[in-house]
């Protein structure tokens, strides 16, 4: 398996804004489960993203 791009990255990035940016203007509709899947998604999306930056600063620093 390949290592995403920095495409992949930058769309991964911007989909978590807009998650979270969409999560803060629904917040008091949102509830429990609702919320705790949203909430997941966030993170992994933003795990993703966490992980390919270190890779990259890993990548670099050799």
């Amino acid at each position: 398996m390949s290592s995403p791009c920095l495409e992949t990255m930058t769309l991964d990035a911007e989909n978590l804004y807009n998650l979270l940016d969409l999560m803060l203007m629904s917040s008091e509709k949102l509830h429990g489960e609702q919320l705790e899947r949203l909430l997941g998604l966030a993170l992994n999306l933003s795990d993703e993203i966490q992980q390919w930056l270190r890779q990259e600063y890993e990548s670099r620093e050799k």
